[in-house]
């Protein structure tokens, strides 16, 4: 995001603002316990955010843009390829989890 601010063409002042919201930002919540309002009758399920293919942001000069909504699914950079494809990488586990080995394998099994 701050490549993205200081490549732009906003005012220094701009450019300020911008870089104070990205350094407060955090990545969303999502209390599992609580019921969804959206869903009729509220009921148990992921918050509305993600169930949106498209989301409306605030581009650098203030207008709102409807994109892609990238917490409603991912797809992968490279066209083709699999989870495990050598073509992504090695898959390892972190020597410092070892710990939690069990939990990176299960994981890996149900993808």
């Amino acid at each position: 995001m701050l490549r993205l601010i200081g490549s732009s063409n906003l005012t220094a002042a701009q450019q300020a603002e911008w870089r104070a919201s990205a350094s407060q930002w955090r990545l969303p919540y999502w209390d599992w316990a609580k019921r969804q309002d959206y869903i009729n009758p509220p009921s148990y399920g992921v918050p509305q955010i993600l169930t949106q293919q498209r989301v409306r942001i605030l581009d650098f000069n203030g207008a709102q843009v409807e994109v892609e909504n990238p917490l409603w699914k991912f797809s992968n950079p490279r066209a083709g390829a699999t989870f495990g494809a050598s073509s992504m990488g090695q898959f390892r586990i972190p020597s410092s989890n070892v710990r939690y080995a069990h939990i990176y394998l299960l994981l890996y099994r149900l993808n």
